[in-house]
């Protein structure tokens, strides 16, 4: 019933907005790109235009160009004024209105519903951004201020999105079929108490948030342009499935001549290398993204669209969801540990905007999560050989998406040495070396002297130092946007307060697989640091700050409290107050008073617990936690939903010094 009142809200807010044509000046002259309802009205940054050219290229048309032209936008829709004003289009490049045919110029507008057209045309950069704004009739002073997205409306026959919203409705029928069925073929007699089931809608909720969040704008944001490897990705696996060959960029042309074909392609401001056959990267996770290309109408290995081959990374999140929540279950098995850890994967920010990029560590999570769970399996239900063959499998496929997957099969060796005997780690060897078996049958099949040489490649072409692991505590990054550090330090305090709370049964099974995969990403990535390098790490995070989490509740502490408040929900904040606003002197008393007042009222309960131990004083301290849950989901929605305009206003917001010192 909620799904459908949310899709029904959202359905409504559907209603409004721009009718947008999108056109694009070429050799011929103005070449008509898509067309499109707006139905956020407000343009605050080149993304979301950009994309619209990019996403939907007219290939019959016209090739992809070089560089991106110059663009024509033309917006209508129907104002509807609740009293006389004027109005006004605010934009870089210029735009001009037209209101009831006629330009607005100064015009005072009576209330009633008004037609308006906007062209806005010239050539994108940084400060490409469009406003349509009103103004009070009476006094030439009066400040103008945006016109709501409400009292826009499109033409009659605009295109909707009614469709989509369907989609969704059926996606949240399925899931939580899904759950129910997850729950009671995994579960004893005891999970299909009430408690347990609920737990089952919870995590069907929590799949829900996460797909929704990463589906929003999941075609702008982040921009085409911010990781390259999502064409190699998208090149690869379309000319695997298509041609039988490899094919993608690198970025050392020079070492492959003589070995490889190379062609030079500029595509939307952007220079490529492109070599063939391509080795850089094993195909695993390309294969998926070609048959999405395929599948999406890509008629050559440049044609396909990230709004077709996102989805791969999108989908791999569900089975990612569920596996984590599975394999909690049996490592946290008491209080809400596990859907805890569920819930800052599918919400926090950082995960959600690198988890739609397409990149190897998509499909190298669930695999790794999927073997993890058949070695608990076998290591606590039974030893069944069975389960071990299917751990090695799974952890052995690590490798065939990415090579540094290979230190998980180490890890899945080393705990089944010390949990099992010669020959269950005799099975285990063997089935987690069918993965790297692939890849060099691989390499064989199509070209072993490029394959060695592409792989010496990756792993000598990259500067190092001694500096090299600090920054996986301390440097979150959405590609290379340096953003979520405080939410990054809470999560390894977490796992590590998590980790050693009771060192005797510290439990190998989410410890060495991330911390193997820790050294062995620091060293062969070198010098060079990006998000997508932290995606292994974070399910074992996050089931460490979900177990830290369900003590906070059970226990509420002044020094668990302060490590919640201060940092992932605290530094949360910082999104929602403009940076230029923060600096500004004349804010200070403001913005310290808030802080101030923020920081007491959800200390205060934790503090008022060291002295006071009565039942009120703790369940106002659990009120609090669940509050700051509930506002930490808000805050990292606001940030997804807003990172078209934040990835702009707070860029590398962890590298400002004013913030940092």
């Amino acid at each position: 019933m909620l799904g459908v009142i949310v899709s029904l809200l959202a359905a409504r807010a559907m209603t409004h907005g721009y009718a947008a044509s999108w056109d694009m000046k070429l050799a011929g002259g103005w070449t008509h790109i898509t067309d499109t309802v707006e139905h956020r009205v407000r343009f605050p940054s080149e993304h979301r235009p950009l994309a619209r050219y990019v996403e939907h290229w007219p290939f019959a048309k016209a090739p992809l160009p070089p560089d991106v032209p110059e663009f024509r936008a033309t917006l209508r829709g129907a104002v509807t004024l609740d009293r006389a004003s004027r109005l006004r289009v605010r934009a870089t490049p210029d735009a001009t209105l037209t209101v009831d045919d006629a330009p607005a110029d100064d015009r005072v507008f009576a209330p009633a519903a008004h037609e308006v057209t906007i062209v806005w045309s010239g050539r994108f950069d940084s400060r490409t951004r469009l406003t349509l704004e009103r103004a009070g009739s009476a006094d030439p002073g009066t400040s103008w201020r945006a016109v709501a997205a409400h009292a826009i409306t499109p033409p009659p026959g605009a295109q909707s999105r009614g469709a989509m919203w369907l989609a969704l409705l059926a996606i949240a029928a399925l899931t939580l079929a899904f759950a129910f069925a997850l729950g009671r073929a995994l579960g004893s007699p005891e999970a299909r108490l009430r408690k347990r089931r609920l737990a089952h809608v919870a995590l069907a909720a929590l799949l829900l948030l996460g797909l929704g969040l990463r589906l929003f704008d999941y075609g702008v944001m982040p921009g085409f342009r911010e990781n390259g490897d999502e064409r190699f990705a998208e090149w690869n696996g379309y000319s695997l499935l298509t041609e039988g060959t490899t094919r993608g960029w690198t970025l050392w042309p020079g070492r492959y001549r003589g070995t490889a074909h190379i062609e030079q392609r500029e595509i939307f401001g952007q220079r490529w290398f492109v070599v063939t056959p391509y080795f850089e990267h094993p195909p695993l996770l390309h294969l998926l993204v070609g048959a999405a290309a395929l599948l999406g109408g890509a008629e050559n290995f440049v044609q396909p669209r990230l709004t077709d081959t996102r989805l791969v990374p999108i989908a791999l999140f569900v089975p990612t969801l569920l596996l984590l929540y599975a394999l909690g279950r049996r490592l946290l098995p008491r209080g809400r540990g596990a859907l805890l850890a569920c819930l800052l994967y599918a919400t926090l920010p950082v995960l959600v905007l690198q988890g739609r990029v397409i990149k190897e560590e998509a499909l190298l999570v669930p695999l790794l999560l999927g073997g993890l769970l058949f070695f608990v399996r076998w290591r606590d239900g039974g030893r069944r050989r069975r389960d071990l063959v299917w751990a090695g499998l799974l952890v052995g496929l690590c490798t065939a998406a990415k090579l540094t997957g290979a230190v998980f099969a180490i890890a899945l060796v080393l705990m089944v040495l010390r949990y099992g005997d010669l020959r269950d780690t005799l099975v285990a060897a063997a089935a987690a070396s069918i993965g790297p078996l692939l890849v060099l049958l691989y390499g064989a099949a199509l070209g072993w002297h490029a394959f060695w040489l592409a792989t010496s490649i990756q792993a000598t072409g990259r500067p190092t130092h001694f500096n090299i692991f600090p920054r996986f505590f301390d440097d979150s990054l959405v590609n290379h946007n340096l953003v979520g550090r405080g939410q990054l330090l809470f999560l390894w305090l977490a796992y590590v307060a998590a980790a050693l709370r009771d060192r005797r049964t510290l439990d190998p099974a989410w410890t060495l697989p991330p911390l193997l995969y820790l050294i062995g990403i620091a060293i062969s990535s070198g010098n060079w640091t990006f998000g997508w390098y932290f995606l292994p790490l974070y399910p074992f995070l996050c089931l460490g700050a979900g177990s830290f989490l369900d003590a906070l509740w059970r226990e509420p502490g002044l020094l668990r409290g302060l490590l919640f408040v201060t940092l992932p929900l605290m530094y949360a904040m910082n999104f929602v107050v403009g940076v230029g606003w923060a600096k500004t002197p004349a804010n200070w008393p403001e913005l310290r008073l808030a802080v101030t007042l923020f920081a007491l009222a959800f200390l205060a309960p934790y503090v008022l617990r060291e002295a006071l131990r009565g039942p009120l004083i703790k369940r106002w301290a659990q009120a609090t936690t669940a509050v700051g849950l509930a506002l930490l989901v808000c805050l990292s929605s606001y940030f997804v939903v807003h990172y078209d305009t934040l990835f702009d206003t707070h860029h590398d917001f962890d590298r400002d010094a004013y913030f940092d010192r």
